[in-house]
């Protein structure tokens, strides 16, 4: 739905939003609404003439002048009564152009975490910038982001706000419904800047973006010129209120100094009242954030973020090519990449490799028209020829290629070495992975240590209590793995084998659940793990699809994971299980002992073996682990007998995941990669390029306190690759 907010506008000024919202805003399978607010009655009989020319339109009229935030919360409400996903909230005095709302929704459907998106607002007469969101200094006062620059300044490449402007935004409802509306206490100036500090804070953590390729015209409203002095007097005050609720203790200090100055300033008698009644009004509102326990450090400060500039200056935008759209681990992989670089602040573009038969999320988009120079692939290194041929705008000689390859065995098939010609470097994301392409390729070839982060999944906990429900009161234990990964090397064969000698066939306090995917497309390796239940009842074999959020509420419902493989290049399924509350049993080898040690899951030893059952991905000649499935069942009876170790394994492992940097402390790493692209690199070096960028992101205490962790525990992840 799309809300229209005027309170006596100039005269055609409704209409040409209107119309160019009704010429400009059909969507293909969307039904857009469209609501204009009328805020107070003041326009009633003009309204009615708009509403009589233009169909699809309807207006909603309140009694009285609620301001902004008061006006754009009735309109909150019709979208909620409407049963709107989404919400765009316009001033009146904007004009709409082609092509402007499909890019707007299509950045809030690429991820959930994205609460509100913003177009790019143009002057009216020229295509210089009016604003492309909001920045503010250290004294809490806000001012629009690159107003009266060109607008090719911008680029086309969606961008990370931290503060939207108000005027033209379109709002996710879930984001609304978390956070609430916005604070009609302020009527007008400042509230979009408050609501927007607001999500930042909530545990959602929610997002906003910049998205340049939708044009939004501003023209400049007559309500606030009517307002007269008046306008002074409430941004001075809200300027006061919106710190004292979503401030530091600094900014606070510096803008109460900010008012104070301001009052020898004319009009003076202003600028007096401004600042009394800032002052007065912050009392309660500091209050309620005490009440709340919401009085903790609020969005960095202005040299915080201009120290994140200077480091980050020369680092090229970014094409980020992989699974963003497909469920999958590499899909995953290349949504946190993307995700880590923009909260940095570097320019991404993301591109959906059409290619898969994974399960979707959403449908593949089109090829950007306009690319960077760099691009990030989180694609395997079979498929890289293939994209070669399929993207060959992304490669060339003014172009750079960076591989994020993934590999389960220690020796590197000849495929991956033809593949590294077309790459200009690889990134390894664990030192398993590392260290076998750094042994195998050319030693010119350069090879970088590219970890990335695991976010918090997030469970449902209805989801979850559905899960145990079926269970009862049972101990259970889950593995879960793809058929396509290769059946032998993910090995839940060997699980089925310890949990049956673990535990007799009468201990019926106990359940194993096999979850898997695509076993239509592997009906031989079916039937094996169905011969090795043997029908047992307490082995349940689930082979089926999940969406994000019931995968993750089965994860955590379950009292363990096992993960008995025999060659792991990271092991994503470990490191969500340790975030989730659920104990880990795992093989202690290859890239899963990046993150887990004896302190934060149950490792299980091994013997090198030849490969046995490749599919002809792993060659015969090659080796894996085999882990010790005595130990393994042994390891699993210890969950069941000993809470109080499980519940120890399950404390460090969550503590292990919470200590990972932010992501933007992450996209500070690659990007150091990044920049150092061009240059001679010693390849043997124990200091990593991402490590160095994640270091100057860090403050002087955390970086202080990871000394102290890594000395304590001699593995805090995901600084053990320094090992």
């Amino acid at each position: 739905m799309i809300c229209v907010l005027t309170y006596q506008p100039a005269r055609g000024m409704v209409e040409d939003a209107v119309a160019s919202l009704l010429e400009h805003s059909s969507v293909p399978d969307v039904v857009v609404d469209i609501v204009v607010v009328d805020n107070g009655d003041s326009a009633a009989l003009l309204l009615a003439d708009t509403v009589a020319a233009f169909e699809r339109v309807s207006v909603l009229t309140s009694r009285s002048n609620l301001g902004y935030g008061g006006g754009m919360n009735l309109g909150i409400d019709e979208a909620r009564r409407r049963n709107a996903d989404v919400v765009v909230l316009l001033n009146d005095d904007v004009r709409v152009e082609s092509g402007w709302l499909p890019p707007l929704l299509d950045e809030l459907r690429s991820d959930t975490s994205i609460g509100v998106v913003q177009p790019l607002l143009l002057a009216n007469l020229d295509d210089t910038v009016n604003s492309a969101g909001v920045v503010l200094d250290d004294m809490g006062a806000g001012s629009d982001r690159l107003r009266g620059q060109p607008s090719s300044d911008v680029g086309s490449s969606p961008l990370e706000l931290e503060i939207f402007t108000g005027g033209a935004i379109a709002c996710r409802l879930d984001f609304l419904d978390d956070v609430g509306g916005f604070d009609e206490r302020f009527f007008l100036y400042y509230e979009d800047v408050e609501l927007a500090r607001r999500g930042k804070r909530s545990p959602a953590r929610w997002r906003y973006r910049l998205v340049p390729s939708s044009r939004v015209r501003h023209r400049g409203s007559a309500t606030t010129d009517s307002l007269g002095t008046r306008v002074l007097f409430l941004r001075e005050r809200n300027r006061l209120w919106s710190s004292a609720l979503q401030g530091s203790c600094r900014e606070i200090a510096s803008g109460v100094w900010l008012s104070i100055r301001r009052v020898r300033v004319r009009p003076r008698r202003t600028h007096l009242r401004a600042f009394a009644s800032g002052l007065v009004g912050s009392v309660p509102r500091l209050l309620e954030r005490y009440r709340s326990r919401s009085l903790v450090a609020a969005a960095p400060h202005t040299a915080r973020a201009n120290g994140a500039a200077r480091r980050l200056a020369g680092t090229p935008g970014v094409n980020v090519l992989g699974y963003h759209h497909v469920s999958s681990g590499l899909g995953s992989i290349a949504r946190q990449i993307a995700q880590s670089l923009d909260a940095a602040g570097i320019p991404v573009v993301e591109v959906d490799n059409v290619v898969s038969t994974s399960p979707r999320r959403r449908a593949a988009r089109p090829m950007p028209p306009r690319l960077h120079d760099v691009t990030v692939a989180v694609v395997t290194a079979f498929e890289f020829e293939a994209i070669a041929d399929r993207y060959p705008e992304l490669f060339g000689p003014d172009r750079r290629v960076v591989g994020v390859w993934f590999w389960e065995l220690a020796q590197v098939p000849k495929a991956h070495r033809d593949a590294a010609a077309l790459a200009d470097e690889i990134w390894a994301p664990s030192r398993f992975v590392l260290d076998a392409y750094r042994s195998e390729l050319e030693p010119d070839m350069s090879v970088r240590f590219a970890p990335f982060r695991v976010d918090q999944p997030i469970v449902d906990p209805d989801r979850a209590v559905a899960w145990r429900q079926k269970w009862g009161d049972k101990v259970v234990f889950l593995v879960a793995f793809d058929y396509l990964s290769i059946l032998d090397r993910k090995n839940p064969l060997g699980a089925i084998e310890a949990f049956r000698g673990a535990f007799r066939a009468d201990e019926d306090h106990v359940r194993l659940i096999v979850k898997s995917v695509n076993g239509e497309q592997r009906p031989d390796d079916v039937a094996r793990v169905r011969a090795a239940a043997d029908g047992d009842q307490r082995i349940e074999l689930l082979d089926i699809h999940l969406e994000d959020a019931e995968h993750h509420a089965l994860l955590a419902a379950a009292d363990c994971l096992v993960s008995l493989h025999r060659s792991e290049g990271y092991g994503l399924h470990p490191a969500l299980a340790m975030w989730v509350g659920t104990a880990v049993i795992a093989t202690r080898y290859s890239g899963v002992v990046d993150f887990l040690d004896d302190t934060c899951a149950g490792l299980v030893d091994y013997a090198m073996v030849s490969v046995s059952g490749g599919q002809g991905i792993y060659a015969e000649t090659a080796s894996w682990a085999n882990p010790d499935l005595t130990q393994a069942a042994a390891k699993m009876r210890r969950v069941v007998e000993d809470a109080d170790w499980r519940a120890g394994l399950v404390s460090m492992a969550r503590t292990r995941m919470a200590e990972q940097p932010s992501p933007a402390q992450f996209g500070e790493g690659l990007a150091a990669l990044l920049r150092s692209m061009s240059m001679d690199v010693d390849l043997k070096s124990k200091r990593e390029a991402f490590y160095e960028g994640l270091d100057a992101s860090r403050t002087r205490r955390q970086r202080a306190r990871r000394w102290r962790l890594a000395r304590r525990h001699r593995l805090a992840w995901p600084d053990s690759a320094r090992r």
